[in-house]
């Protein structure tokens, strides 16, 4: 009688979990960065996905990505809805995105972890008070600045992750370009040829050096099939993808900055997390500047390339994208960015929260309970 509970414990055990707790301490010399991902997915038979050819070098250029043929997008076999992008974003382009999330993604009316204490100027707008030099100053016991605090930000529907609602009531304008950045990629994969896709929710998360992202579902939205579009930026992260359950194995993915991964129909249903934060990447000032040296000599051998009757509006859709805009950051912007980024990785994660034909639910008109006491006055 006794063996029967001790095997059905077994069976049920939470192989996640120890997966979870096992990269939780390791160190970026326990593992072997440049082969990691080869190793561990060796037994799903890893296959490389074709791109279509009509995503011609111009397209790419115009949302900041290197020519799709030199993408890598990696499939698993026996996990269907599963896409890995690589090597897709110029290195230009991931710091206009680190910058458009730090500069831009974290303004009052924006909601946030700090949006209780909103009716202080320094946490309505954390980065406009950022300090970089406030560590080398003030003791160490001080209180972290509200920007070393940030943890998330929220985009479009707002999320609330107390009541696990999503709330009309509060919604803000989703980024243009960045719902068309992720449209880019879901069609790029196959997966909106009727082109139905239609990102309207983000969460950003801000992560120092040490931080994790628990063991969860992303599955709430009120459709929770469409393609969730997760862009990696800065530092790396061992990512955990598991099964419905949490007693298999996950596999374990290293993400590096600029790489996208796409979860879709059953997909969205595994568990997955975040255990582990790896400082790997170099990103300096000097990085910064070569790589919009590098972005504009690719952007002006393109517009070479192109007919003369193509050429005019080639460079307006180019420019328009990404080029132009980078001018909307200050120099004070990129040293302060270089600085936050030295130990912290950044994670766009963009949802469809409803299909085009549906309505939005009646519930959720509501107001968000922690918005209610929240100073909308300016700094």
């Amino acid at each position: 009688m006794s063996a029967e509970p001790e095997k059905k414990a077994k069976i049920n055990h939470d192989h996640f979990r120890d997966h979870f707790r096992q990269c939780k301490q390791l160190n970026v010399s326990d593992i072997d960065i440049e082969h990691f991902n080869k190793q561990s997915l060796e037994s799903y038979q890893p296959k490389l996905q074709h791109i279509s050819q009509n995503h011609c070098a111009k397209k790419c250029l115009s949302f900041g990505l290197n020519p799709a043929k030199t993408w890598k997008v990696t499939t698993l076999a026996g996990v269907a809805g599963f896409y890995l992008i690589q090597n897709s974003f110029h290195n230009f382009s991931k710091w206009f995105w680190i910058l458009r999330s730090l500069v831009d993604f974290t303004k009052f009316p924006i909601k946030s972890n700090l949006t209780a204490e909103a009716a202080l100027g320094s946490h309505r707008f954390p980065w406009q008070h950022y300090d970089p030099n406030f560590s080398k100053t003030k003791s160490s016991n001080e209180k972290k600045q509200p920007i070393e605090r940030l943890r998330w930000t929220t985009l479009g529907y707002q999320y609330n992750w107390e009541t696990k609602k999503y709330y009309a009531g509060h919604y803000i304008d989703f980024p243009d370009d960045l719902a068309s950045l992720c449209r880019f990629f879901v069609q790029s994969v196959g997966l909106d040829e009727d082109k139905q896709y239609n990102p309207e929710t983000a969460i950003v998360n801000f992560y120092p050096e040490g931080s994790t992202l628990g063991i969860h579902c992303d599955n709430l939205e009120w459709d929770s099939t469409s393609p969730l579009v997760s862009i990696s930026l800065a530092h790396s992260a061992i990512f955990l993808l598991g099964d419905a359950d949490r007693t298999r194995e996950p596999i374990r993915l290293l993400l590096n900055s600029g790489d996208v991964v796409i979860m879709t129909d059953s997909c969205r249903q595994r568990f997955h997390a975040v255990p582990k934060i790896f400082t790997t990447d170099k990103m300096d000032k000097i990085d910064f500047e070569r790589s919009k040296e590098d972005f504009l000599r690719n952007l002006n051998e393109t517009l070479c390339t192109c007919g003369e009757e193509t050429q005019t509006s080639c460079k307006a859709v180019t420019k328009s994208l990404i080029f132009d805009r980078v001018d909307h950051f200050s120099t004070e912007d990129v040293i302060k960015a270089v600085e936050y980024i030295r130990t912290r990785r950044i994670n766009l994660n963009v949802r469809q929260l409803k299909k085009l034909t549906d309505d939005v639910p009646l519930n959720c008109d509501e107001i968000d309970p922690r918005l209610n006491s929240v100073d909308g006055s300016s700094p």
